[in-house]
């Protein structure tokens, strides 16, 4: 990067307390030209320790606020269409580039994690824009944290090249009740590098009352999807098959657990608003697949934030959402499911619904765009199970029966839910947000509910048996109201839920014997 830089970034390296097992491993970012770079085996100081630094001068307009510290070597100049350059974004604030991408802003490996403190003119809500790459062009997988809120989980850095290296720009809203915002990145597989972190004070949203569009017709529901004639199951079972993702692999794991797959999970790409409106590849892949497909379509893509659902609602990108169920049709997909803003009431995408007259506004008018190309798609109102980190489910959020057609709800056995006996089952089951709680809202709006991701998971128990055959059973319970269920088969590190492999070998025993045919 070029151009003259500010002598105070305002940026504080701090050690980040272990989250789930990992140990803190930091190296201090340079924080001025000529400044040196703290040995990777130098110990992180803790918060404690960090000295303060020179007083930010507060300005008139706080959403004129933006601070930055940046790696000074051409590495994403401009990623994703997101320009890193000197002279542009800053306001007031602070920006200052680090000497070169080597000196290494930050580096951490797959087992560590860092943390970074901004001093903000005041308490409230901020723009985070991270710019990462992988170390040593391998992909790497991360959370995005806040303290102890999770701002985006699970975010895929990308290995496509960029000015001869990976980078990839993601934003996220993040708020603090102090001077003080704190932003961590929390590695689950591969070693990634963060080459830039921009903070601005965030505009406030418009009022969401002016963004509410008409509401569509009356409509008799949806048809679902029709259970196998002549079944085991009496109800319909899919998966998202991780690797390849494509009717091979659904096929593959039909035959593993001796059943056809009735239904797909795929996730349309979210990269950008022109791949959501054109990209065709996710459902192209399950060309000759006999069953449905339950599609994670975003309501934003990958670098927005719930302070760009304005424009969403106000119809600002209707044009990719048209272009969306225009590629449904064409691909003779127009009967899928789609899972629009799928865990809206957590705090890990951008879309989460912070803002719940704008969150709900932007559903509605979504819906109204898409049926208006292709009514025959159905549409699944799909939250996660328990406590919400954002929105409650059940309450103003919901958009409407008009424009859902199935309420859903992903369930998975994770840090904080530990099913390993019946009482932890049972609250499972009939805690704040459990799935008695989901199937209960769903049949007093007159809709069946729908379980698209389940799994065990790393984090939680990991290998877990009782959770399969309890899932199992309530699948069994609600078959009369069950839209259909989907297992998250995936091997990757950040869950490791994959029965097919070796990664839970007691789980894929009791899956296979509960769901064969």
């Amino acid at each position: 990067m070029s151009g003259t830089w500010g002598r105070d970034s305002r940026l504080r390296p701090l050690a980040l307390a272990p989250l789930a097992g990992l140990a803190a491993l930091l190296l201090q970012p340079v924080l001025a030209t000529g400044a040196q770079a703290v040995p990777a085996q130098a110990a992180a100081p803790t918060a404690a320790t960090v000295p303060a630094g020179p007083a930010v001068a507060v300005p008139t307009s706080a959403t004129a606020w933006t601070s930055r510290v940046a790696a000074g070597s051409q590495l994403g100049v401009r990623a994703n269409g997101r320009i890193w350059a000197a002279d542009h974004g800053v306001v007031s604030g602070t920006s200052v580039a680090v000497p070169s991408a080597t000196s290494a802003l930050t580096r951490h490996g797959r087992t560590g994690a860092v943390s970074y403190r901004f001093t903000v003119p005041a308490p409230g809500r901020y723009g985070v824009t991270l710019l990462l790459s992988p170390l040593h062009g391998s992909a790497a997988t991360v959370d995005v944290v806040s303290g102890t809120r999770m701002l985006r989980r699970h975010l895929r850095v990308p290995t496509s090249r960029l000015s001869g290296a990976a980078a990839l720009s993601v934003s996220v809203l993040a708020a603090t009740a102090t001077r003080s915002l704190e932003i961590g990145v929390v590695p689950s597989s591969g070693r990634p590098v963060v080459n830039a972190i921009q903070v601005t004070a965030a505009p406030p949203v418009a009022p969401a009352a002016q963004l509410v569009p008409a509401p569509l017709a009356p409509r008799e529901p949806a048809p679902v999807v029709a259970a196998p004639a002549g079944s085991a199951r009496s109800w319909v079972s899919g998966a998202y098959t991780a690797g390849t993702i494509d009717t091979a692999a659904a096929v593959r794991f039909g035959s593993f657990r001796g059943r056809p797959l009735d239904v797909a999970d795929v996730f349309h790409t979210r990269d950008t608003w022109d791949k959501i409106g054109n990209a065709a590849w996710s459902e192209q892949q399950y060309t000759g697949f006999a069953g449905k497909l339950a599609i994670a379509l975003p309501l934003l893509p990958g670098s927005s934030d719930a302070s760009d659902l304005p424009a969403v609602a106000a119809g600002a990108h209707d044009d990719a959402f048209r272009g969306f169920a225009s590629t449904l049709l064409a691909q003779g997909r127009g009967d899928s499911i789609v899972r629009l803003g799928w865990e809206f009431n957590g705090n890990w995408y951008g879309w989460s619904a912070w803002d719940v007259a704008t969150w709900r506004a932007a559903f509605r008018h979504v819906v109204q765009v898409m049926k208006s190309v292709d009514p025959a798609m159905v549409i699944d109102y799909d939250g996660n199970v328990g406590v919400s980190q954002s929105a409650d489910p059940f309450g103003a959020v919901y958009p409407g029966d008009d424009v859902v057609d199935i309420i859903g709800v992903d369930a998975y056995d994770n840090e904080w839910n530990h099913v390993t006996d019946q009482a932890s089952w049972d609250a499972f089951r009939t805690g704040t947000g459990g799935l008695d709680r989901w199937a209960a809202f769903a049949a007093a709006h007159g809709k069946k509910v729908s379980v698209p991701e389940w799994g065990v998971n790393i984090k939680g128990p990991g290998d877990n048996p009782f959770f399969v055959q309890q899932m199992h059973d309530w699948f069994a319970a609600h078959a009369g109201q069950l839209a259909y269920e989907c297992y998250f088969n995936e091997g990757d590190a950040y869950i490791a839920s994959a029965l097919d492999g070796p990664e839970n070998p007691r789980s894929a025993g009791v899956y296979r014997s509960l769901w064969a045919a």
